[in-house]
């Protein structure tokens, strides 16, 4: 029977990540013994290009694409202004969210994941810990697991 949560963990002195599901961390009991005090990130069970792609971690980072045109359609006689920004998959009270700033409200905002993978052409381009340089500022793991 396939357990209902699944876990990586993210050694910092190691730099590396760590797998539950390996085959000498296939219980969640023996991967906790050994990386409980790491950090650690839950699977979302959801898969990057619209269910065929990778599969997707709390801690992933997506582009997040705006355009200057409502609802996608364009202006005539206008050029398409396109901003990306970064965003970061977070566990919310039970939800997983991608988390990022607006970039014309220069506000947080969350969009369940679920909704957000419907578009086909989202794919997982790194994590915090291995590319945090993909993101302009650390998002860290707060005592409410937010990130």
């Amino acid at each position: 029977m396939k357990s209902k949560h699944k876990f990586r963990a993210w050694d910092e002195s190691q730099k590396y990540m760590a797998y539950q599901g390996s085959p000498d961390l296939e219980t969640i009991q023996s991967f906790m013994y050994h990386f409980g005090d790491k950090e650690l990130m839950e699977s979302t069970w959801l898969h990057d290009k619209n269910g065929h792609g990778q599969e997707v971690w709390e801690g992933d980072i997506f582009d997040v694409v705006f355009k200057n045109c409502p609802d996608g359609f364009e202006i005539m006689g206008q050029e398409t202004e396109i901003k990306i920004v970064k965003g970061v998959v977070v566990n919310i009270f039970g939800a997983f969210r991608v988390k990022f700033i607006h970039p014309e409200w220069n506000e947080v905002v969350y969009v369940m994941l679920h909704e957000f993978l419907k578009n086909e052409e989202k794919v997982v381009i790194g994590n915090i810990y291995e590319n945090h340089e993909l993101i302009n500022q650390p998002i860290k793991q707060d005592g409410n697991n937010n990130k």
